[in-house]
């Protein structure tokens, strides 16, 4: 995490418990389970951008683009997988109901995680 972007986290997370407001508070049960999807999909995209951006081909980077591969895979997967009480999950009928091009490229991805990234675990 860069220093502007943890410096930011910090005032906002400062405002919030000066206000009163803690991390189990009920009243944020909605958001969190929001803020935990949101995190899945951030971690997604960003796999697969450092993913992109590797270009080398020594072995040590087929490693690491192994391993961001299958980070992006597990993380979008658990955006549309129920995974526990609580979770909030994406439907792919709403998602992608205006997209059905894309549709395909979802059901590839979620083929990829039953067939290759889920074994692995």
């Amino acid at each position: 995490m860069t220093d502007e972007i943890s410096d930011h986290v910090k005032f906002n997370l400062n405002s919030l418990v000066n206000d009163g407001y803690h991390f189990n508070d009920v009243r944020f049960k909605y958001v969190n389970q929001w803020t935990y999807l949101l995190m899945q999909l951030t971690e997604a995209k960003k796999s697969l951008e450092l993913l992109k951006n590797n270009e080398n081909e020594d072995l040590d980077s087929v490693y690491l683009n192994q391993a961001l591969f299958r980070s992006y895979v597990i993380s979008y997967a658990k955006s549309f997988s129920s995974s526990g009480k609580g979770r909030i999950t994406l439907n792919k009928k709403e998602i992608f109901k205006e997209q059905k091009e894309k549709l395909a490229t979802h059901e590839e991805v979620m083929d990829i995680r039953n067939k290759f990234a889920a074994q692995s675990l």
